[in-house]
C-alpha cells in the first residue's frame, strides 16, 4: 500500500512534542523564500500535526509547511505562494488548511489553485 501524502499549511510544528525518533519535515515560506526552520510559536500546527500522525503515522507521509509570520498573521500572499510552490513540485493526496481568511482580494487567485490542485489529486 502506497503512502498518502498530505501536506498541512499552518503555524509549523514544536519537534519536541513528538517522539524523538519521527522524522518530521517541512519548510517555512516567507517573503517567497523557503526557510529550513518550521518551529511552531503558537502551538496550532503542532495540533493538527498531531492530529495527522496519531491518525494516520503508519499510512501517511506528512510535510508541514509554515506560512505564519512573527506576529502569527497569515498574509494571503504567503498562501498563495505555498499552494503554487506545492502545485510546482508536490503531488499530495491532501492539503490540510485551518485558517481564518474572511475575505481576500486573491480570492480568483486562491480558487483557481485550489480546483486546479483538487483536480490534481483525483
Amino acid at each position: 500500500m502506497n503512502n498518502i501524502k498530505v501536506i498541512i499549511i499552518d503555524s509549523g510544528v514544536r519537534i519536541d512534542r513528538f517522539p524523538s525518533g519521527l522524522t518530521i519535515s517541512g519548510f517555512q515560506i516567507q517573503n517567497k523564500e523557503l526557510h529550513d526552520s518550521f518551529n511552531d510559536e503558537y502551538g496550532h500546527g503542532t495540533a493538527i500535526f498531531g492530529i495527522g500522525y496519531e491518525g494516520c503515522d503508519e499510512f501517511a507521509d506528512i510535510l508541514n509547511i509554515k506560512i505564519f509570520d512573527h506576529e502569527g498573521e497569515i498574509e494571503e500572499e504567503a498562501l498563495l505562494y505555498a499552494l503554487n510552490y506545492i502545485d510546482q513540485y508536490f503531488s499530495p493526496d491532501r492539503i490540510n488548511l485551518s485558517l481564518g481568511i474572511v475575505v481576500s482580494e486573491l480570492q480568483d487567485e486562491l480558487y483557481a489553485v485550489c480546483d486546479k490542485l483538487a483536480k490534481k489529486a483525483r
